[in-house]
């Protein structure tokens, strides 16, 4: 963490050598921060334990150089399965620690349900629809608009994956995407493979249909339409 830290800070003043001016930072995955993560068990349902670990995984972060308090988070590949579970004050813990201006650098949610195979049995990692994407869009944009950040980037435009590929188990759909589904798997054999082979299944589909319109790119209609509507309003003047 020092050497990781360091090389930031490193860039940091490359950037700010190369142009005074310009607006330098990183991004700070906040779901790991809060202590939503297996580095602090007890997160997820103990406020305690979460306020424990934010404190102290703050102070490691301290110490980095930046402009803004930029912000990551996957809440769906971790913590929360539900939007409505997560915390109203998401995007402003962090950056109101210092009242630092926040950003969200990368943020997003599976428009499909997740499943994988582990050890023969498919097993559902996630269960989303276009309504959870929809859902958690809202939410940001809306703790956007209310906590005056001054940038919202979501994951991608469009889909990384057809939606077939995230849920067809065992795969066989198309005889492409399972080609490819195989080489994230790897082989089942030896005494972890089945776990390795379904990690790397999921690591395949875990931000496959983040986008605001499908692989093909047909636009998700609630999604889309969400997302257009924050970007048309008239510039304040």
């Amino acid at each position: 963490t020092p050497a990781l830290i360091a090389l930031s800070n490193a860039a940091y003043d490359e950037a700010k050598l190369k142009k005074s001016d310009v607006m330098a930072f990183p991004s700070i995955q906040i779901d790991h921060l809060y202590g939503y993560s297996d580095a602090c068990v007890g997160g997820v349902t103990d406020a305690g334990a979460s306020d424990a670990c934010f404190a102290a995984n703050y102070a490691v972060i301290a110490p980095l150089k930046r402009d803004r308090f930029a912000m990551s988070s996957y809440p769906p590949l971790g913590a929360f399965k539900n939007v409505a579970d997560i915390p109203a004050d998401w995007f402003s813990r962090g950056p109101s620690k210092k009242a630092e201006t926040a950003l969200i650098a990368e943020t997003g949610w599976n428009s499909s349900a997740l499943v994988a195979s582990l050890n023969g049995t498919c097993e559902t990692v996630s269960a989303n629809t276009e309504s959870d994407e929809e859902a958690y869009l809202d939410f940001v944009l809306r703790s956007a608009e209310s906590q005056k950040i001054d940038v919202v980037n979501w994951w991608s435009d469009r889909d990384l994956v057809v939606s077939s590929y995230m849920t067809d188990c065992p795969c066989t759909f198309d005889p492409t995407w399972c080609a490819v589904l195989s080489e994230f798997r790897g082989p089942d054999a030896g005494p972890d493979g089945g776990a390795v082979a379904f990690f790397g299944e999921v690591l395949s589909k875990a931000f496959g249909t983040m986008g605001l319109r499908a692989y093909d790119g047909t636009e998700k209609p609630t999604v889309y339409g969400r997302w257009q509507a924050a970007l048309g309003r008239p510039i304040a003047k």
